[in-house]
Formats: structure tokens, C-alpha cells, sequence
């Protein structure tokens, strides 16, 4: 036990466990949020785009910054602003409801 807490306790390693940190707290807070919401009965279609929005930034700006790192390739981020815009307008114009389309994988 000690040696693992010794190597977690090194300075170079901070960063990256801040990281992982925010993306947990990110992602906790993204699945309670819409389950409260439909518990309480409060959740709305504004909501459901400003969640959907939320996620889309997260994701996108977090590609965006492994692309400018070198990691992964420019086309992953820009085609992630593709499928999120197919898919709000698929929603809104083309679905004729005015509301995101939900699946139970997004559950």
C-alpha cells in the first residue's frame, strides 16, 4: 500500500490525477443531473439542449486539446461539431417535435 500511495504522491503525476479528477466529477454530475431532473418532474426541453450542449463542449474541447497535442487527429473534433449539429437539426426540423430525440443508451 505504501509504495502505490508513494507513486500517486508524486508531482509530475498531480496534474494528470486533477485531471481525471474533473472528468469524474464531470461525468457523475452529468448522469444525476437528468436523473433528478426526471425524478422531480422538472426536466424541460431547454434543459435537455443545455445538457446536450454541455456535453458536446466537454467532449469537443477536451478532443480539441488532445488534437492540439498531437494525439489524436484535427478530423475527430471537427466531425464530433458535425454529428452534434446533424443531430440537433435532425431533432428540431426534420423529427417535427421541437425536442431532442432521446434513446435508452442516453438514459
Amino acid at each position: 500500500v505504501v509504495p502505490t500511495a508513494v507513486g500517486f504522491a508524486r508531482p509530475d503525476l498531480v496534474p494528470s490525477l486533477m485531471l481525471a479528477g474533473f472528468v469524474a466529477a464531470a461525468i457523475a454530475t452529468d448522469y444525476f443531473d437528468g436523473v433528478i431532473a426526471r425524478r422531480f418532474g422538472t426536466a424541460t426541453a431547454r434543459g435537455q439542449l443545455f445538457d446536450h450542449t454541455a456535453d458536446f463542449l466537454f467532449v469537443t474541447c477536451g478532443l480539441a486539446g488532445a488534437a492540439v497535442g498531437g494525439i489524436i487527429p484535427w478530423i475527430l473534433p471537427a466531425l464530433i461539431v458535425v454529428a452534434f449539429s446533424q443531430y440537433v437539426l435532425d431533432s428540431y426540423f426534420f423529427d417535427h417535435t421541437k425536442r431532442l430525440r432521446m434513446s435508452v443508451i442516453g438514459r
